[in-house]
C-alpha cells in the first residue's frame, strides 16, 4: 500500500511514514511539495474504496471543504490516484484525545468541560450547515496547543452517501459502538444533530469517568447495553462532578433523541452554566441519591458557581487574582470575497479610521465591508463562522458596540447612528463632523474624538452634544474606571481623561519602545484590554504595558507583542476581545500616499515627485508654485515640508505644526500647532524669521488674499476675523471648525458651522447674517480661483456649489457632483485647489481591502509573558 501510494502521489506529496489506522482509512505523514508544509494524507481502505465510486465520494467530500471553524480540522485536498481514494488534512503536532486519555485516563472536570465546549462549537457550526459528523470519538478529536480540533468532519457521511446500500451488505459499521447514538446503532432513522450530541456526551462522560458510558467485550454487547440499560451514574465513578454537569451529560445520553438537547450549543451552554441547568435537571433526569440532601446539592452547586464565577473574573482581567496562562493558538478568518474588509471606506470623517469592533461578550466581530462603491457593516459570529450584513448600516464607518452588546453604533451621513445588532431601522443619535473614534461607556454616554478642540459626548439615547473635556483627543476608548476614557492626542501622547478634568498623560515606569523624549507614552490607537494591559501601535508593531486605570496608569514597561498590524494614519485595525482574543488585519502602513494633481473630473494629470508619506495635511500656495505637506515624525512631532517642485527646492521649518494657510504673496506659510495652540507665519525661503499671528491660544485657519483679514479660532472654537494690520479689532463670525476659506476678492468667507455641520458663508466683515451652501455632513469648503464656485468634499465625492455675489448679494445654487473617486482623506486638510483650478489630492495605496484577518486566542497569556507588571 505504501509503495503504491508513494508512486501515485509523487508529483504532489512525498509520503514519509504511516501514522496510524482507523476503521475507514490509513493515515500517513507526508510533505506537501507545492506548499512546502507537512500534511496528513488519509487513504480510504482498499476494500472500502472498491465499494465507492470515486466521483460520488469526491463530490460528497466537497461539503467538508466548505467548513471553516477554529475547532474543525480543515480539508486541504482530496482525489483519486491509482484506484486509491484519499483526502488531505493539516498535520497537527500534538496528540489525539485518545492518546491523552490513554496516558491520564481521566481529565480535570474544568478541562473536560472546556474541551467539550470547543467540540460542541464545531458541531453546532457544522449542523447549521447541514453536516452531521457521525463518528465523534476521542480518536477524532486532536489536541494542539491545548485546543480541540475535530477531524474527519463529514467523512463518514461521504462514505455512506457514496456507498449506499452496498455498505450495509458488507456489514461495515460507520461509527464506534461506545459512542454511537441508539438511532445510529440500529439504523432505524435518519440522523440529525442530536446523534452527534449523544456521541459528544459519551466522550465527555469518558473524559470525567475514565471509561465510556457503555463497555463490553464485543460491539454487539455494547449495543445491547445501549438499547436496554441506562448509563451508569457519572457521580459513582467521579463523586466530585458537580450535579449540573452530571445532569447535562446524562441528558445528552438519553435513548430518545427528543429527550436530549436539541443542539450542541445547548449542551455546551448547560455544561458551562451547570448551576442554571442543574437545579432543575439534576432532580429530574439524574436525581440525587436519597441519602444526599437537597442542602448538600445546593452547597455543591454554590461551590461550583463560585469556581466558575472566579474563573470568569480572572479571565477578564479582574483584580482579585490570576488564572494560569492558556496556550496561544493562531488561525485566520477568511471574509467573503463579496464583502471584504474596507480600509478606506467612503466616510465623511476621513480615511484611516478603525474598521473593526468586537461585542462585549466576545462572540461577534463587526467590520466595515466594501459593497460596490460604498460600505456596509457586516457581522461575523466567532463561534458559528456565519457572515451576514447588518441592515440599516449602508455607508457606515467606525463601528462600536453599546455596553450590553445589543446595538452597534457607527458614523454615516454626518451623524452617529445606532441599530440593533440584528439589523433594523437606524436611529440618529447626534449630528457630528470630523469624528475620529468613538466609545460607548457603561454610563450610557458616547464619547467622540476629533480635532474640534474638545472631546464631545452624547447620551446613548441621543440628544444634544456636550463637551466631555476641553481638549482635542482622538480614538477614545472606555476603561474600567467610571466616566474615564483613554485616548491619544494628535501628536501621539496617550492620556487618561475624566469628564471635566485635565488629561493625565501616561508615563511608563521604565524605558520602553514607545517612550517619547519627554518620558511620556507616545503611541497610536490606545486600547484598554480586559487582560489588565494597555495596547497601542508603534509603527506597525502592537505594543503593550501592564495597566491599572484605577491607580498609577501604566504599571509596567512597554514591550512589543505582535508584528505586522495594519495601521491607517493614527488608527489601528485591531481589536482585543473580553476573552483575550486578538483579531487584526495584517499589513504595513495603509496611510502612505502620493501627491497628485487632478482635473475637475478626478483624472490624474501629474504626480508630484516627492516620496510617498503619511500626509496629515496638504495645501497649495495661492501662486501654485509651493506645496506644503504635514505629518508626524516617529517621535510624534508634527512637522511640515514646503516644496517648490519647479525649482527643486525643499524647506523644512523648525516650527512644529500643520500648514493650514498661506500668506497672500505665497512667500510665507502659516503653521498651526495645537500643543500649545498658536500660529506662526514662516518664510518659505530666505529669511528665517517667524512671526506670531494673533497671539497664544489662537489657531489661524485662513488668510484673505485681498482685503487684509486673518480668520482665527479662539480657545472656544469661535471664528473671528482680524485685520492683518491690527490685532485690536476683532469681528465675531460664530462657532466653527478648523476649516475656513476666503473668496478671491476677500469679501466672503466659507466655513463649517458645527451646530448643524453644514457649510455656511458670511460677509467680510460679518453682519450677523450667514448663508447656507450645503446640506449637513460636509468637509473642507474651498473657493474656486475665480470665486464663482465653492468646492467641498463628502467622503469620496467632490461637490461644487455655483455662487454669485453680484451687487454684494450672495446667492448659492444647488450643489452638484464634480467627481467621485477614492483619494485619501488626511487628518486635517485633505485637498487643495491650485490657481488654475486643478485639485491637489493624495492618491492612496492599491491595497484597499482584504479578506483575511489574523486571530490570536488566549492573547492575555502573551501579554502577561511579554509585558508583566514591574510595580
Amino acid at each position: 500500500m505504501l509503495a503504491r501510494l508513494t508512486t501515485a502521489l509523487a508529483d504532489r506529496y512525498r509520503i514519509e511514514r504511516e501514522l496510524g489506522a482507523g476503521g475507514m482509512a490509513l493515515v500517513y505523514l507526508a510533505h506537501d511539495i507545492r506548499h512546502d508544509r507537512p500534511v496528513a494524507v488519509k487513504v480510504v481502505r482498499p476494500e472500502l474504496s472498491a465499494l465507492l465510486g470515486a466521483e460520488r465520494f469526491l463530490n460528497e467530500i466537497k461539503v467538508t471543504a466548505n467548513l471553516q471553524h477554529p475547532h474543525i480540522l480543515p480539508l486541504y485536498d482530496s482525489g483519486s490516484a491509482d484506484g486509491l481514494l484519499y483526502y488531505v488534512m493539516p498535520y497537527v503536532e500534538g496528540e489525539s484525545l485518545r492518546g491523552r486519555l490513554n496516558r491520564e485516563k481521566q481529565l480535570g472536570i474544568e478541562e473536560a468541560v472546556r474541551l467539550a465546549g470547543q467540540v460542541a462549537s464545531a458541531l453546532d457550526y457544522a449542523h447549521r450547515h447541514g453536516v452531521i459528523h457521525r463518528d465523534i470519538k476521542p480518536e477524532n478529536i486532536l489536541l494542539h496547543d491545548g485546543q480541540a480540533l475535530v477531524a474527519d468532519f463529514g467523512i463518514a457521511l461521504a462514505v455512506r452517501a457514496a456507498g449506499g446500500a452496498r455498505l450495509t451488505e458488507t456489514g461495515l459499521s460507520l461509527g464506534t459502538p461506545q459512542y454511537m447514538s441508539p438511532e445510529q446503532a440500529t439504523a432505524d432513522r435518519e440522523l440529525d444533530a442530536r446523534s452527534d450530541v449523544y456521541s459528544l456526551g459519551a466522550v465527555v462522560y469518558e473524559m470525567i469517568a475514565g471509561e465510556p458510558p457503555y463497555t463490553g467485550p464485543t460491539a454487539q454487547s455494547v449495543i445491547a447495553k445501549l438499547m436496554t440499560e441506562p448509563a451508569r451514574r457519572l457521580s459513582l465513578a467521579r463523586p466530585t462532578v458537580p450535579p449540573g454537569v452530571e445532569a447535562a451529560i446524562h441528558k445528552s445520553l438519553q435513548r430518545l433523541p427528543a429527550d436530549r438537547f436539541a443542539s450542541a450549543d445547548q449542551f455546551a451552554d448547560a455544561l458551562r452554566r451547570p448551576v442554571a441547568f442543574g437545579e432543575t435537571a439534576a432532580v429530574g433526569a439524574v436525581a440525587a441519591p436519597r441519602s444526599r440532601s437537597r442542602v448538600m446539592v445546593a452547597v455543591a452547586a454554590l461551590g461550583w458557581a463560585l469556581v466558575v464565577g472566579l474563573t470568569a473574573m480572572f479571565l477578564r482581567g479582574g483584580r482579585g487574582g490570576k488564572t494560569p496562562d492558556q496556550p496561544v493558538r493562531r488561525y485566520d478568518i477568511v471574509l467573503p470575497d463579496s464583502a471584504p474588509l474596507d480600509f478606506f471606506g467612503p466616510s465623511l470623517f476621513g480615511d484611516g479610521l478603525p474598521a473593526l469592533a468586537i461585542s462585549p461578550d466576545g462572540s461577534t466581530l463587526v467590520y466595515v465591508a466594501r459593497r460596490g462603491t460604498g460600505t456596509q457593516l457586516y457581522r461575523r459570529s466567532l463561534q458559528r463562522r456565519t457572515v451576514e450584513p447588518i441592515p440599516g448600516t449602508e455607508g457606515a464607518a467606525q463601528p462600536f458596540f453599546s455596553p450590553d452588546g445589543t446595538r452597534i453604533a457607527f458614523a454615516a451621513g454626518g451623524e452617529i447612528r445606532a441599530v440593533p445588532l440584528t439589523g433594523g431601522g437606524a436611529v440618529a443619535l447626534a449630528r457630528v463632523q470630523g469624528v475620529y473614534g468613538a466609545t460607548w461607556t457603561a454610563e450610557n454616554r458616547i464619547v467622540l474624538g476629533g480635532y474640534s478642540g474638545f472631546l464631545d459626548e452624547v447620551s446613548g439615547s441621543g440628544g444634544e452634544v456636550s463637551h466631555f473635556a476641553s481638549f482635542s483627543f482622538l480614538f477614545p476608548n472606555a476603561t474600567a474606571g467610571p466616566g474615564q476614557v483613554v485616548a491619544m492626542r494628535a501628536d501621539g501622547l496617550v492620556a487618561l481623561l475624566r469628564r471635566g478634568s485635565k488629561p493625565r498623560f501616561l508615563r511608563p515606569p521604565g524605558p520602553g519602545p514607545a517612550d517619547s523624549s519627554a518620558g511620556f507614552l507616545q503611541g497610536f490607537y490606545p486600547r484598554a484590554t480586559s487582560c489588565g494591559h494597555l495596547a497601542w501601535l508603534t509603527g506597525n508593531t502592537l505594543t503593550a504595558a501592564s495597566f491599572d486605570p484605577f491607580g498609577p496608569g501604566l504599571t509596567g514597561s512597554a514591550a512589543s507583542v505582535e508584528q505586522g498590524v495594519r495601521r491607517e494614519l493614527q488608527a489601528g485595525q485591531f481589536v482585543v476581545g473580553p476573552d483575550g482574543t486578538l483579531i487584526y488585519a495584517p499589513g504595513a502602513d495603509g496611510s502612505q500616499g502620493a501627491l497628485v494633481w487632478t482635473d475637475r473630473t478626478g483624472r490624474v494629470l501629474d504626480t508630484i515627485p516627492i516620496p510617498r508619506s503619511r500626509h496629515h495635511s496638504i495645501s497649495a500656495a495661492p501662486s501654485g508654485d509651493w506645496i506644503a505637506t504635514s505629518g508626524l515624525t516617529p517621535s510624534g512631532r508634527i512637522t511640515s515640508t514646503l516644496v517648490n517642485v519647479a525649482r527643486g527646492i525643499e524647506s523644512h521649518p523648525s516650527a512644529a505644526g500643520y500648514v493650514d494657510a498661506w500668506w497672500p504673496d505665497g512667500r510665507r506659510a502659516v503653521i498651526t500647532n495645537l500643543y500649545p495652540p498658536q500660529s506662526l507665519a514662516v518664510a518659505t525661503e530666505g529669511e528665517a524669521r517667524q512671526d506670531s499671528l494673533l497671539g497664544p491660544g489662537w489657531l489661524v485657519t485662513a488668510v484673505s488674499r485681498v482685503g487684509g483679514y486673518v480668520a482665527g479660532l479662539d480657545t472656544s472654537h469661535v471664528l473671528w476675523l482680524v485685520p492683518q494690520d491690527s490685532s485690536s479689532r476683532r469681528y465675531r463670525v460664530g462657532p466653527s471648525t478648523l476649516y475656513a476659506s476666503f473668496s478671491p476678492d476677500g469679501r466672503w468667507i466659507a466655513y463649517i458651522a458645527p451646530q448643524d455641520v453644514a457649510g455656511r458663508v458670511s460677509p467680510v466683515p460679518p453682519t450677523g447674517e450667514t448663508y447656507p451652501i450645503s446640506p449637513p455632513g460636509i468637509d473642507q469648503p474651498e473657493w474656486s480661483p475665480k470665486g464663482d464656485e465653492i468646492f467641498y468634499r463628502v467622503g469620496n465625492r467632490w461637490m461644487t456649489v455655483p455662487v454669485s455675489t453680484n451687487g454684494g448679494v450672495f446667492r448659492a445654487e444647488t450643489p452638484r457632483l464634480l467627481f467621485e473617486r477614492r483619494f485619501l482623506q488626511a487628518g486635517r486638510k485633505s485637498y487643495g485647489v491650485g490657481p488654475d483650478g486643478r485639485f491637489l489630492l493624495i492618491q492612496g495605496p492599491t491595497e484597499e481591502t482584504t479578506t483575511r484577518l489574523h486571530v490570536v486566542t488566549n492573547f492575555c497569556s502573551e501579554l502577561r509573558r511579554l509585558a508583566p507588571p514591574t510595580r
